[in-house]
């Protein structure tokens, strides 16, 4: 059978002064980070129940993180699993991991025991990010995931301000006990990246569907 290019018929009612193709840059996601965070210092980036952080707060979370995942061993070619929702964390463990030239893998929060071992050991996850809530999860299936080295836990209200502009779960708490995991705060304490990881954007890209 053979597989023929798809027909790109929407280009048919573009108008004239559209371009049916773009030049993509070199530069990695985490460079236009850097550079919009100089160029927007002061604009927020991330709003989340209220609490607002500007990009220039933003970059230098990302670089703090950066340095705590490298002061883990995290290098190029390792797996950061992110158990996280739509939270502050996400975008920061993001933007660190790629910036050591690292791989993401971002799973579902919802994953149970037996979903979580599965994903862990078929990534070979280095180091996981966790939300507190699911760490119970994790910490029972430790002894199966030998790949995964260290892990930070989080919780969502790290970033929740005191009065939120929306309904919070209940029973949210920034203290905890978890035995043999890092906790955000004390993650973020690590000497910031120095330098980000050198990369060919061309080459790394496994596919890009434009």
């Amino acid at each position: 059978m053979e597989i023929k290019p798809m027909e790109r018929i929407w280009e048919k009612v573009w108008p004239d002064y559209w371009p049916h193709s773009i030049e993509y840059g070199r530069e990695s996601i985490v460079w236009h980070l850097y550079h919009n965070a100089n160029r927007f210092r002061d604009k927020p980036a991330i709003v989340y129940y209220g609490t607002e952080i500007t990009f220039g707060e933003l970059k230098n979370l990302v670089w703090q993180a950066a340095g705590g995942l490298q002061k883990l061993g995290v290098s190029k070619g390792d797996r950061v699993y992110l158990a996280l929702e739509n939270c502050p964390q996400f975008i920061i463990s993001y933007y660190a991991t790629m910036a050591l030239g690292a791989i993401v893998i971002a799973g579902s929060p919802m994953y149970k025991g037996g979903e979580l071992t599965y994903v862990l050991n078929d990534c070979t996850a280095k180091v996981v990010i966790i939300e507190d809530a699911l760490f119970p999860i994790l910490q029972s299936i430790r002894p199966q995931v030998p790949s995964v080295e260290s892990v930070i836990v989080t919780s969502l209200a790290e970033y929740i301000p005191a009065e939120p502009t929306l309904p919070v779960p209940p029973g949210l708490k920034v203290e905890g006990d978890y035995p043999g995991s890092i906790f955000w705060p004390d993650f973020l304490t690590a000497p910031p990246l120095d330098k980000l990881a050198e990369l060919d954007i061309k080459t790394d890209v496994a596919l890009l569907q434009y």
